[in-house]
């Protein structure tokens, strides 16, 4: 895991030095060494930038890295796997490798297949930017599910357009990108906590969306174009589905062991996590696996279920106790450094758990996300397969996931006529989230309300999901969930951001290449069985991990809402985000959260969502739009 920056076109003068300063705001991602790379006399000005996580190839692994005549760079951040029969493929052809990094894979590939072939045949999580001196030309690209962030900010220039590209908005404003609010985002992630898909919450800061490969040449307009792995529907028995399921993450997970730092797994009590490391640890016996507990945390606390599992699979197990204070602290840091909002101080228990692996000496950890989005194992999903009377079962996704509606912000507040139109029917944690958006808006300023409701944000919503054709309302849900939440929250903000914030390498085996492609092969009979979700998943996993584990129903990652929560924001209030104006209304905020001290459990839990995206964005706001020049320092 690495970090990234290039610029290419405009004003050649200086760019390397913009480069540094890109590189030095992102300088947490990479902390084992650092580099530049540009073209010489190329007609097109070109500087490629790179800071290291050293995770293999310790000793020449250093980028960008060039082919071998030095006119084809590359600048990756992530993780390629295959790499032996990869690379004795492209030696078979002629190709001579001179580092043993996984990245090298890139330039070779670029030249015997192209960009796209290229892409197609790369297996891991990964985001690169390539110059091709040979035809100034530049390729930027992205992996399938947007497990590693690419960014990129395009503007015109004396000397023609420049663009941008970067890990981390705070690497672009570092390279002269000024950071504004992009105010059709923010009013689409007001409403539904998202914006769309392929911008970000800042002016000018676009997404390289998964699977997408950028194209820019001299003198052409940018091309964009995506890369869709072709699925054929899986027509074998449930029972050799399973089967496959089992043989498919058994290899994901034993490539994702290969390293030359210490690894360890995160633990939860759940299912996903489990699965993970219950492999990794008959490839590796005694594995570190890592669980946050959240003191006096109830049914949000799952150490218990985790040391039960450790034991049994003989896991070193390791745990982070934390309270409702230590969460409370680390929040506006943890978020402030993600560059998105957040619904739930689980971010901050991130944060706090990178910075122990960290501590620890650990530099790769194994993790369990997308397999709910892959086997359907949100309730969400059960709810539009027609499975009823999940509220009681799945209180934690209440407001979040499952509409909440007797908590105030009821989704029917929302006109979804378009999300409708756009998918055939309207998605559970649409209208989840359409509540959510609800909430957020009464918290607000009513004159800055109306003018969020004037701009029509659901359609703007709507006009961001993906193309349903030809699949089942849970699997279009599950679709459109994917390229919401877990690209654009769950691995980037959630993941992504916390993991590399203390230089930790976050590697998810089930959103693996050939898992996924198998997972979406799958008919929704073979996941949502009756009202059991993962149903072959967990008949995959029969007999590998403790039984009570694997019939476990799914319970979300998330922090409880404690009273303590609502008495540090209360002190938050004098931000100048709150103070000198904005949207939201501070006396408001003030009484919500005083309200909240005396609640019931339910009630902070529907409303700690929206008032933590009234905190996001002041926190945001103080760290990148009120004081630009402490966006480099946000570690």
């Amino acid at each position: 895991m690495c970090g990234l920056v290039a610029l290419c076109g405009g004003d050649h003068r200086a760019q390397r030095e913009r480069a540094l300063r890109g590189l030095d705001a992102i300088r947490h991602r990479g902390p084992d060494g650092s580099g530049t790379w540009s073209p010489g006399d190329a007609a097109t000005p070109c500087t490629l930038g790179h800071v290291r996580l050293a995770t293999l190839a310790l000793q020449d692994g250093a980028q960008p890295i060039t082919n071998e005549d030095g006119t084809i760079a590359v600048t990756c951040t992530g993780e390629l796997y295959d790499l032996d029969v990869t690379r004795r493929e492209l030696e078979a052809r002629g190709h001579r490798f001179r580092t043993g990094s996984d990245c090298e894979l890139i330039v070779h590939l670029y030249e015997e297949h192209g960009a796209r072939g290229a892409v197609e045949r790369l297996r891991g999580e990964f985001a690169f930017v390539l110059f091709d001196g040979r035809t100034q030309t530049l390729v930027a690209a992205r992996d399938g599910f947007g497990i590693r962030p690419l960014l990129f900010n395009e503007r015109t220039t004396s000397n023609g357009p420049e663009y941008l590209f970067a890990s981390e908005a705070k690497a672009l404003f570092a390279m002269g990108v000024e950071p504004r609010w992009e105010e059709a985002a923010l009013a689409v992630a007001f409403a539904f906590q998202y914006p769309p898909r392929d911008t970000t919450i800042f002016e000018g800061v676009h997404q390289v969306l998964p699977g997408e490969i950028l194209t820019l040449r001299p003198g052409e307009p940018l091309r964009r174009e995506r890369v869709h792995a072709a699925c054929e529907p899986f027509t074998g028995t449930f029972a050799e589905a399973a089967n496959e399921v089992r043989v498919a993450l058994n290899d994901a997970v034993h490539q994702r062991l290969r390293a030359e730092v210490p690894i360890a797994a995160l633990l939860s009590g759940g299912l996903d996590s489990t699965i993970v490391a219950a492999i990794a640890a008959r490839h590796r016996p005694g594995l570190p696996a890592y669980t946050v507990s959240f003191t006096g945390g109830g049914d949000h606390d799952e150490e218990a279920q985790a040391a039960r599992s450790a034991a049994a699979l003989g896991l070193d197990h390791r745990v982070l106790s934390l309270d409702a204070d230590a969460l409370s602290v680390a929040l506006p840091a943890a978020i402030a450094h993600s560059e998105g909002f957040s619904i739930n101080h689980h971010i901050a228990a991130k944060y706090l758990l990178m910075q122990r692996l960290r501590a620890d000496g650990i530099t790769v950890a194994l993790t369990g996300e997308g397999a709910d989005e892959l086997f359907f194992g949100y309730a969400h999903l059960r709810a539009d397969a027609g499975v009823d009377g999940l509220d009681a079962s799945n209180a934690a996704s209440a407001g979040l996931m499952l509409p909440a509606e007797s908590t105030g912000g009821h989704p029917a507040d929302t006109d979804l006529s378009a999300v409708e139109s756009a998918l055939g029917f309207v998605p559970t944690w649409v209208r989840a989230k359409a509540g959510l958006g609800v909430r957020v808006h009464s918290l607000m300023n009513p004159e800055f309300r109306r003018g969020l409701q004037a701009s029509s944000p659901a359609e703007r919503f709507a006009g961001s999901l993906a193309d349903p054709s030809g699949l089942d309302h849970p699997a279009i849900a599950a679709e459109t969930w994917s390229s919401h939440a877990l690209t654009g929250y769950i691995l980037e903000t959630l993941s992504d951001r916390m993991e590399l914030a203390h230089a930790v390498e976050g590697r998810p085996a089930f959103l693996d290449r050939r898992v996924a492609a198998l997972a979406r092969a799958l008919p929704t009979g073979f996941k949502i069985r009756g009202r059991q979700e993962k149903a072959v998943l967990r008949e995959a996993v029969r007999g590998l991990i403790p039984e009570d584990v694997r019939t476990r129903e799914k319970h979300p990652f998330l922090a409880p809402p404690s009273r303590v929560h609502a008495a540090h924001l209360l002190a938050e209030l004098d931000r100048p985000a709150f103070v000198t104006g904005g949207p939201f209304d501070r006396d408001v905020i003030a009484g919500r959260l005083r309200s909240m001290e005396g609640a019931g459990a339910s009630e902070r839990a529907a409303w700690m969502p929206a008032v933590l995206m009234a905190f996001s964005f002041a926190w945001l706001h103080d760290a990148y739009i009120a004081s630009p020049r402490t966006a480099a320092l946000v570690r």
